[in-house]
């Protein structure tokens, strides 16, 4: 079968399948190696959402127009580490291609250039760099006489395979999961090309021969303080702005990968996802930045093994006899804020957080709820116009007919009231065993604690141009609520001397026996300040 773009679509189709049964199993190897047990699962999301970005690609396509249709819907879709090392592929695989049909020869130069991939990304010097090594060596070893295109791609596929298994047994380290996420995307291609599901049979038989000899090395891990946050990052601009932002994050010291491609007129689309203990200090600077995402990884703190599991099976083969290590599901909580100031605070709560998001973030604002075994999610928006785009987030997939998302819509109208939600929904822990089975427990529990969380506090905005008087006025009028507890987002330019006063003003209502339980958040000075009492 010729190599073109259906081929290409169904094999995203494939792998999508593959990593729905797989992703328990590939988030486990991600816990025994030291990472945060969502390598499955972000697998799992980003080839669902390549197959359905594709989905209308045909066999009359050639393949270069498949991979430029991967590499926009995975900048947009892709998850993780190991989703834009697949992009990064794909473009790799884009950028060695100049024929509209694939021979024996242009298949050998397009895969000699996958490596060139793991440049933007951290995947440089370990297991899935010695995999592609071997792989392309294999090729490089066919001489001048080449098999045909099914044939070539198996012997490149069966190499890789090879290569992970002298990678992993050369270390006393377990599988590396992201280059178990590649074997299995080259294994899916070949599946796909040949008609033939033997290259993912032999792929499920080897990773339960790895994963037998590191049984008794579990240890899952909390992410390292450098790796609090997880952010990712679509910039919109020219080479020179990537270039920039790349300098920037590499005189940080930020863990990053990045994915993407320019156009003939030197402008284009690119992904950063990137690890960092600071998310505000890796926006760029330079370009139009489309989507800025912050997730907190320490809740991941709690990873453990899944008592309520019985191993992992897949293909009749017996992948884990043991119960599978995973981290422990939360409820699926949007924040969209306008505010960057805010946004740590609220990722800290254990939220997804979108710093000023747009209608064209309409897929990724659900992202979480994809993830989630529930497929429920609430969207917490802090002003009118992201209340709007909520709204219409959620009316869209009531109309679509997407019956597996469930996606409500809380009620907060400032960023502090959207705040004491995130503290008080994004904690709770999703009833077990999970799945849709509990969705609609889970969703009356989001609902309801929303609710409950916006009941117990009174926010008010301090006008700009403030005096000492207005601030008494509006703290005796919260203070008729009986707060336990006080929050400041200070936005004025005169920050210091609010916060100040305020100080002052509580300490004077507040017996002497009893301290002032006031927490300040540091906002822009282009920010209204906020006044919130919390019971």
């Amino acid at each position: 079968m010729a190599l073109d773009s259906g081929v290409l679509a169904r094999s995203f189709q494939i792998a999508a399948d593959e990593m729905t049964k797989l992703a328990p199993f590939i988030d486990d190897l991600d816990g025994v190696g030291g990472g945060d047990c969502d390598t499955g699962t972000n697998a799992r999301v980003t080839f669902q959402t390549l197959a359905h970005g594709c989905a209308q690609l045909s066999d009359s396509d050639p393949l270069s127009v498949g991979l430029d249709c991967a590499i926009q819907s995975g900048i947009r879709g892709a998850l993780g580490h190991c989703g834009v090392l697949l992009v990064s592929i794909f473009s790799s695989w884009h950028s060695a291609l100049d024929d509209a049909s694939i021979s024996p020869v242009v298949l050998r130069r397009m895969l000699l250039a996958t490596p060139s991939a793991l440049k933007a990304t951290h995947a440089q010097g370990s297991a899935t760099d010695a995999m592609l090594r071997e792989a392309c060596s294999e090729l490089e070893g066919l001489g001048d006489t080449l098999p045909e295109v099914p044939q070539e791609l198996s012997a490149f596929c069966a190499a890789a395979q090879f290569g992970l298994v002298e990678a992993t047994g050369s270390s006393s380290a377990a599988i590396d999961a992201g280059a178990a996420v590649v074997a299995l995307m080259f294994s899916a291609l070949d599946a796909a090309c040949r008609d033939d599901l033997g290259m993912l049979e032999s792929l499920a038989a080897m990773l339960a021969e790895l994963a037998g000899h590191g049984s008794a090395r579990v240890r899952p891990h909390a992410p390292t303080p450098d790796r609090a946050f997880t952010v990712d990052v679509i910039l919109q601009g020219t080479l020179d702005d990537v270039d920039a932002q790349r300098r920037q994050l590499d005189a940080l010291g930020a863990r990053y990968s990045w994915a993407g491609h320019a156009d003939l007129f030197g402008l284009g689309e690119w992904r950063f996802h990137i690890d960092t203990a600071a998310p505000l200090s890796v926006h760029p600077k330079r370009g139009r930045t489309l989507r800025f995402h912050v997730a907190d990884a320490r809740p991941d703190e709690t990873i453990g093994i899944d008592t309520l599991a019985d191993g992992v099976t897949h293909r009749g083969i017996r992948l884990l006899e043991r119960q599978p290590i995973r981290r422990v599901e939360r409820a699926a909580v949007v924040v969209c804020t306008r505010v960057a100031g805010m946004v740590e605070d609220l990722a800290l709560s254990g939220a997804q957080v979108f710093l000023d998001p747009q209608l064209e973030d309409l897929e990724a604002l659900v992202l979480p709820a994809r993830c989630a075994s529930t497929r429920v999610e609430l969207i917490v928006p802090s002003d009118r116009e992201c209340l709007a785009l909520a709204q219409r987030i959620s009316a869209s997939y009531v109309r679509m007919g997407e019956e597996e998302l469930d996606i409500s819509v809380a009620s907060s109208m400032n960023e502090l009231e959207a705040l004491a939600i995130s503290r008080t929904c994004a904690p709770l822990f999703v009833p077990q065993p999970g799945g849709c089975a509990v969705a609609a427990q889970l969703r009356a529990l989001i609902k309801e604690n929303a609710h409950s969380a916006l009941l117990a506090q009174h926010t008010t905005e301090i006008d700009t141009e403030w005096q000492v008087e207005d601030v008494s006025r509006a703290l005796q009028d919260l203070a008729s609520y009986a707060p336990m507890r006080w929050v400041l987002l200070a936005g004025n330019e005169d920050a210091a001397t609010l916060i100040a006063v305020l100080r002052q003003l509580l300490d004077s209502l507040t017996p002497e026996s009893t301290s002032v339980d006031l927490e300040v958040i540091d906002a822009s000075p282009q920010t209204r300040s906020l006044l919130q009492a919390l019971a």
